[in-house]
């Protein structure tokens, strides 16, 4: 799915859920507040405008941290069908509607006019990837088109990137991929490309982003909550009050 369509699909539902959750808040903040007198009618108000207000604030601070991934950490939106994130000297894995296997590729060279890349460097079709500090180790299936969305298609390739020079070294077995990465003191250890994403994509500032979407509702629910007690404390005052004296 598109991101414009994976957006309004979930703007869409989160707005029914806000919607749903606001009759909800308010019918329980109206039960609670009965018979009081003094408040009720503001706090009322806060409790039915309170899951929309959370909703947009959710939805400008999931767009924010989107733009700031895609225009300057090089990572995708956080949502659609492309998932893509870099990995070092410049190289970035990149995944579309899959999961299990992924382009890698510097995008900082040039590239042909269809946008895709022309040098040594560029490998389509990986399966499993190790990243060793200059060096990128892997496996990849080199008919990766024609296995598109089939389940553990193989793998027929294996390379060693060297990702200062650009130079790329190609196996025909794994065992002969072990030996040459023993030569620079590696110890060939791969794991699925998705383990390489989950790793290399979420970063302290995804964190931060989701503290800071999640924090400020979180403390409006109590501001709210403290809202009904007082309410609810002035109308346990005037019962004490109404008492006939004895």
């Amino acid at each position: 799915m598109g991101l414009l369509f994976v957006l309004f699909f979930w703007g869409a539902a989160g707005t029914i859920l806000a919607g749903i959750g606001a009759l909800a808040l308010r019918t329980i903040v109206v039960n609670l507040t009965r018979d009081c007198v003094h408040g009720r009618t503001r706090v009322i108000r806060l409790a039915t405008y309170f899951p929309l207000a959370c909703l947009l604030w959710a939805g400008v601070i999931f767009i924010v941290q989107g733009a700031i991934n895609e225009t300057y950490l090089g990572r995708d939106f956080g949502t659609g069908d492309l998932a893509r994130c870099p990995l070092t000297n410049g190289y970035e894995l990149l995944m579309v509607d899959v999961d299990d296997e992924g382009k890698l590729s510097n995008p900082h060279r040039p590239t042909t006019t269809d946008g895709m890349s022309f040098h040594e460097d560029s490998v389509s079709g990986v399966r499993t990837l190790q990243i060793a500090d200059r060096y990128i180790l892997g496996a990849s299936d080199s008919q990766s088109f024609q296995h598109f969305a089939q389940a553990n298609p193989g793998v027929n390739n294996f390379f060693l990137l060297d990702t200062q020079s650009g130079r790329r070294e190609d196996f025909t077995t794994e065992g002969l991929l072990q030996q040459a990465a023993l030569k620079y003191g590696i110890q060939l250890k791969m794991e699925p490309v998705s383990a390489i994403y989950q790793r290399y994509r979420f970063t302290w500032f995804d964190i931060a982003a989701a503290v800071l979407m999640f924090l400020p509702p979180l403390i409006g629910l109590g501001y709210l909550i403290r809202q009904v007690l007082l309410v609810r404390s002035t109308r346990d005052r005037l019962e004490i009050l109404d008492q006939p004296a004895t």
